[in-house]
């Protein structure tokens, strides 16, 4: 079969295309896939490899497979109108993109503390080991489906002492529970707290400039310090609020420059979203924040 290296032949109309494009429509149920497949071949990035239709095919059906799993998933949980931010059709050519390429797909995951906790420890029926369950379904369905994985897992470390005035032992010992909890999970996860991630990218000295937020995020960030708080902490909510709103802003940049646009796994609500721009995620996990539920 001709090789499609780039489609200046689709522009064409050559016969190659015609039947390429024919047997995506007649082959991929989902017709956002077949057309994310097609705007990307028409410029595709200096990365990739000349593929033949039947190759291009065959990567499409398992592009259609796992963007109908994760679809799936995000439907089945209450009240997410959407699976994805910004955009599905961001994502959707995100997951185009690393499979007609071959490339790594970085699967990024921020992880909370459990704050007012009894016991640091995670235990087998605590909701983290259901969520890492979770986790675990939808890294496996990438794989069968030809992704290449690299999970990063983000102990929120700095959000929980610095911002939240949590006490560090018990932060650290929280998120080492963690690592064994993710071991115990089966998943190969690079795990990598935010305060490293932070000072390697800018350096320990780096000072946030808080930025203007909606006055609604940031009622919502205040009445979340104030659940959070923890004794001893003379900073009323609203500065803890709107330095953590600035964080996740700050995180957000960093994390697609470090990690080149990953896709994000959120186990958080889509309240506070805007923060993250452009940085791809999905609501696909059905027990979010399991580390609140974990407050006993």
């Amino acid at each position: 079969m001709d090789r499609l290296r780039s489609t200046e032949s689709l522009s064409l109309q050559s016969a190659a295309a015609d039947d390429l494009r024919r047997a995506l429509r007649r082959d991929i149920p989902m017709q956002s896939v077949s057309d994310a497949i097609l705007r990307f071949l028409k410029n595709p990035p200096q990365e990739y490899l000349e593929l033949d239709a039947a190759e291009v095919l065959g990567r499409g059906r398992e592009i259609s497979a796992i963007w109908e799993f994760l679809t799936l998933r995000g439907m089945a949980i209450k009240g997410s109108d959407k699976i994805a931010k910004p955009s599905s059709e961001s994502v959707l050519s995100l997951l185009v993109s690393r499979r007609l390429c071959g490339s790594r797909l970085t699967v990024f995951i921020p992880w909370g503390y459990r704050y007012k906790a009894a016991r640091q420890e995670i235990l087998a029926d605590d909701p983290e080991a259901e969520v890492l369950s979770e986790i675990r379904e939808v890294v496996a369905c990438l794989g069968k489906n030809g992704y290449s994985v690299r999970l990063v897992m983000m102990p929120a470390d700095y959000y929980a002492i610095g911002i939240n005035g949590a006490n560090p032992d018990a932060v650290y010992r929280y998120y080492a529970s963690l690592s064994r909890a993710v071991i115990s999970a089966g998943l190969a996860a690079e795990i990598m707290p935010w305060s490293e991630i932070k000072q390697r990218a800018m350096g320990s000295e780096y000072r946030i400039v808080p930025a203007e937020m909606p006055g609604g995020m940031v009622s919502r960030a205040e009445k979340r310090a104030e659940i959070l708080s923890t004794a001893g902490d003379d900073r009323n909510a609203k500065e803890r609020g709107i330095a953590y709103l600035s964080e996740r802003r700050l995180e957000a940049d960093v994390v697609i420059s470090k990690y080149g646009d990953p896709l994000k796994i959120s186990l958080a609500e889509k309240g506070d979203d805007v923060c993250d721009g452009n940085l791809k995620r999905v609501y696909v996990i059905r027990n979010t924040k399991p580390w609140m539920g974990a407050m006993r």
